[in-house]
């Protein structure tokens, strides 16, 4: 099983690299709980700097 601390390291992985979340990840975020407009937003503030 994967703990939500691995989803949101994969997820910030995915985003960095592909600038997008696929759907599988999507569906596992939703799945945890873990809002997905919040990692948006901070990877999107983070690419500003």
């Amino acid at each position: 099983m994967i703990t939500p601390t691995e989803l949101l390291r994969d997820a910030y992985r995915e985003l960095d690299e592909s600038g997008s979340l696929s759907p599988t990840t999507l569906r596992n975020l939703h799945t945890a709980g873990i809002d997905t407009a919040v990692l948006t937003a901070i990877s999107t503030l983070e690419t500003e700097d």
